[in-house]
């Protein structure tokens, strides 16, 4: 498991936080539900409004790419990322009452605003206890050296396939200097 989330390329990587965002979006609204209409159950609820939750989960994910909300790499969670996060909640909130207003959907203001708010606590939340993890397998997993391996030729390929079978080594990139062999994988 060590190996594997350190091994994660960005694109997975993002792909990861990308989850985390869409993820949000069913929970803010169950947990937005039971707050508001102060329910604990809120079936009734949710079975009227349950078509505002893939429209929500679209409107999210174009979100996340225009605000580059995905992007943010957990060790640089900090107020520039909080705020970036906010407004996407913001944003989201906005796009809810939108929705609900001229789709036909009969939710109170107030149900929006608390979903946003309960959205930016779990987007937020989901970000800070993933860098607390990610800290804790670092600490954990000293013995993990990771390499850059110089020359991507034949072999750098046969050092990195050697050293995967090493539980204590774990190659992340390779260096050449030869200008054809950038980009590989």
């Amino acid at each position: 498991m060590v190996k594997l989330v350190l091994s994660l390329t960005r694109p997975q990587k993002h792909l990861v936080f990308l989850l985390l965002d869409l993820l949000c979006v069913p929970f803010a609204f169950i947990f937005a539900s039971s707050i508001h209409f102060s329910s604990l159950f809120p079936v009734a609820v949710l079975r009227e409004n349950w078509p505002l939750v893939p429209l929500l989960m679209v409107v999210a994910l174009c979100l996340s790419y225009v605000l580059g909300t995905a992007e943010i790499k957990l060790k640089y969670y900090d107020l520039l990322a909080a705020q970036k996060t906010a407004m996407f909640a913001a944003l989201l909130a906005a796009a809810s009452a939108a929705i609900s207003r001229f789709g036909g959907v009969h939710l109170p203001a107030g149900f929006h605003v608390v979903f946003g708010l309960v959205f930016l606590a779990l987007a937020s939340g989901g970000r800070i206890t993933m860098l607390h993890i990610l800290l804790s397998i670092y600490r954990r997993s000293a013995e993990i050296s990771r390499v850059v391996i110089y020359g991507a030729g034949r072999t750098g390929m046969a050092l990195a396939a050697a050293l995967r079978n090493r539980p204590d080594i774990l190659p992340v990139a390779f260096l050449d200097d030869n200008a054809t062999l950038r980009g590989l994988i």
